[in-house]
This record gives structure tokens, C-alpha cells and sequence, in this order.
């Protein structure tokens, strides 16, 4: 219901300006994909290491300069080798998103290092579901709490 709300009542348009700086949102799709091909390798195998090069990224992306995330680097380098061109959007909204999956992630591995799998497991389903709805149909649940977010705390990015 909730995600219903959000996808009719609130839309991006509404948020911006929220910073001058833009992404490519095809590439913030290939980034979620790329979440999405973790946290399945994390949730199916014994590989839960997976995290950790998850959580570099999201760090980089997040909360130092995304241009530098191994993610982003590989989406816009298949984003050229396919001649896509770039749909730009305002990156207030992403880096934020990028910064609420990092906590995921750190909870993620808090959970499993203290022993509680099936709330590693909870996170991982939800960031799971988050990024699916990022990498198929450019809808960033984290993005649509950003203005409200920003209301009320300021500016998180």
C-alpha cells in the first residue's frame, strides 16, 4: 500500500533542485543490478563475503565521489560499449539512496558476525527488493523519503 502511495502520490519532480550536481540514471539501474547480483549471491551461497566489496562501493558511492565506485565505473562502461545514451538526474536523491543501503549492509554484517542470520537475512530481502525496483523500473524507494527526509533533518548528502 505504502509503495503504491509512493509511486502515484510523489514524484521526483517534486523534490528538485536538490543539488546541482546529476547522474546518469541508466547507470544508477546497471548500480542497482549490481546490488541486486550481491545481496542474491550473498542470500544463496556460503559466499557472504560479497558484503564487503558491496559495502567498499556503496561507501564510495555514497559518501565519497561516485565516479570512483567500481559499480559506477562498469555501468558507464557498458553503458558506452552499447551506445546508450544518458537519461541525467539529479544525484541528491541516489547518493542518499547509496547511503541507506550502506546501513543495510553494515547491519547485514553486524547481524551475521553476532549471530542473527535471519535479520541479516530481513535486510538483505528488503535492499534486495529496493534495488530490483531501481535496476527494472528506475523507481528508488530511498529517493521518495529524501525530500522528507530533508525537511526534516536538512541535508543528509
Amino acid at each position: 500500500m505504502l509503495l503504491l502511495f509512493l509511486m502515484r502520490g510523489f514524484h521526483m519532480a517534486q523534490a528538485c533542485p536538490i543539488s546541482t550536481r546529476q547522474v546518469n540514471g541508466k547507470a544508477c539501474q546497471i548500480n542497482a543490478l549490481f546490488t541486486v547480483i550481491c545481496l542474491a549471491v550473498f542470500l544463496f551461497t556460503s559466499a557472504k563475503w560479497i558484503l564487503l566489496p558491496l559495502a567498499t562501493d556503496l561507501v564510495i558511492r555514497g559518501f565519497l565521489n561516485p565516479m570512483f565506485s567500481p559499480f559506477n565505473m562498469a555501468s558507464d562502461a557498458l553503458l558506452r560499449q552499447w551506445k546508450v545514451s544518458p537519461r541525467m538526474t539529479n544525484a541528491g536523491p541516489k547518493l542518499f539512496a547509496a547511503k541507506l543501503a550502506f546501513v543495510f549492509v553494515v547491519i547485514m554484517l553486524l547481524s551475521r558476525l553476532a549471530g542473527y542470520e535471519g535479520v541479516a537475512v530481513f535486510f538483505a530481502a528488503c535492499l534486495t527488493f529496493f534495488a530490483s525496483l531501481e535496476a527494472a523500473f528506475s523507481f528508488c524507494v530511498a529517493c521518495k523519503f529524501y525530500p522528507l527526509v530533508r525537511k526534516v533533518f536538512g541535508s543528509p548528502s
